[in-house]
């Protein structure tokens, strides 16, 4: 096993995990499973079409409940209600009546809404204030992860009007717009051709740096994973367990031979 750095002060934390599969209840795709990753890290998840990884995204989603173990999100001395997990699964789910801009807000106004209900009954005004406040700043933070992703010139179209990597982006600056402290990616980039996958990877990793959220990002890619990922987890086998777990250097990912390297190792370990 390709072995990585001792980990400190996880943000996920996954012990002793069992879980099937949604559709499959029969038979386990993770059993004894184990997984640490460190608040800001950004790890890939790689391995064989049907292993588990996006399963696995949807346990630390919270959206598929595992039968034994522990998951949690949150490092040492913090409430795992505290962490504010965005999720982009691989079906898009823009709403179509809505414009680029709207769909980017509409995840955090949810959250605004039911943060401040409690204000509905004696706090009328003080709510009104509070709302146009949370609008403004996520407005800004919406155009800014438009602009980060460089779609900001679409913000008032509709998405029938995007392509299919546009579509991808928006619902990308959505996740990220919420400014959550975990951005769970499930195939981000599988819309997208060779030139825009490859812009793509430096922008996910490059909001993903700036904002300081613990990032997995799910993929068959290995160049994908090597780009984006400060870290490379490999699963393979029935139960699902790690077989390779690879730190990425900057001088890895600026070097074609040691990132080939890398990538025939991998494949090797899948």
């Amino acid at each position: 096993m390709i072995q990585s750095d001792k980990l400190m002060s996880p943000s996920i934390s996954i012990e002793n995990m069992r879980c099937g599969f949604e559709n499959r209840r029969s038979s386990y795709v993770f059993d004894n499973f184990s997984l640490a990753v460190t608040r800001g890290q950004i790890v890939a998840i790689v391995g064989r079409s049907g292993v588990g990884k996006s399963t696995l995204l949807r346990v630390i989603a919270g959206l598929h409940r595992s039968d034994l173990g522990e998951v949690s999100i949150g490092v040492q001395g913090e409430s795992a209600g505290m962490s504010r997990i965005a999720y982009v699964p691989q079906s898009l789910g823009l709403f179509q009546r809505k414009t680029v801009l709207d769909n980017v807000l509409v995840a955090e106004s949810v959250r605004r809404d039911s943060s401040l209900g409690y204000l509905r009954s004696r706090l009328s005004k003080l709510q009104r204030v509070a709302r146009s406040q949370a609008l403004a700043t996520e407005t800004l933070d919406a155009i800014t992860a438009l602009t980060n992703l460089e779609i900001a010139h679409v913000a008032d179209k509709f998405p029938h009007e995007l392509s299919g990597g546009q579509q991808q982006r928006v619902v990308l600056a959505r996740a990220i717009a919420t400014r959550s402290d975990v951005l769970l990616c499930d195939e981000p980039f599988s819309a997208f051709d060779d030139p825009l996958r490859v812009e793509s990877r430096r922008l996910l990793r490059h909001v993903s740096v700036q904002s300081g959220a613990t990032t997995l990002l799910v993929t068959h890619n290995l160049g994908d994973a090597i780009e984006c990922a400060d870290r490379i987890v490999v699963l393979a086998g029935s139960p699902a367990q790690i077989v390779a777990d690879q730190l990425v250097t900057g001088e890895t990912r600026s070097d074609p031979v040691e990132a080939n390297a890398l990538a025939t190792r991998l494949r090797d370990a899948m």
